[in-house]
């Protein structure tokens, strides 16, 4: 995943966005080809840009991968085993997505880890 440390929303290879806050951590959110998510199967990565010069469209489903990024821009691990969560519905992204803007600055990477963790059972 490339650093985008700088912005506070980034477009991730047409399939998803980041977005950081002022507290220097990054929800991630995809939703394309080769993601934990619906449109998993769907490889056809040139699809965004063609379909939407023909008719507006753009990878799509009812779940998303989420991740969390700190201020050094290194994943969390926010399951058990991976760093990625998988399958995600749209109600459950917006609470992670508010639940990381919440997050305070200055705990250890193992402590943002556990809470994002404990948020997302």
């Amino acid at each position: 995943m490339t650093s985008h440390s700088d912005k506070g929303l980034t477009i991730v290879a047409h399939k998803g966005f980041q977005i950081r806050f002022d507290n220097g951590y990054a929800a991630s959110v995809l939703f394309g080809p080769c993601n934990y998510c619906e449109s998993r199967g769907n490889f056809d990565y040139e699809k965004p840009e063609r379909d939407h010069a023909s008719s507006g469209s753009f990878y799509g489903g009812t779940t998303a991968e989420v991740a969390v990024l700190d201020q050094a821009d290194d994943l969390l691990r926010i399951s058990d085993d991976s760093a990625l969560k998988g399958r995600v519905s749209p109600e459950d992204v917006a609470t992670l997505v508010k639940f990381v803007s919440d997050l305070p600055t200055g705990l250890s990477h193992e402590e943002a880890s556990k809470r994002v963790r404990e948020a997302l059972l």
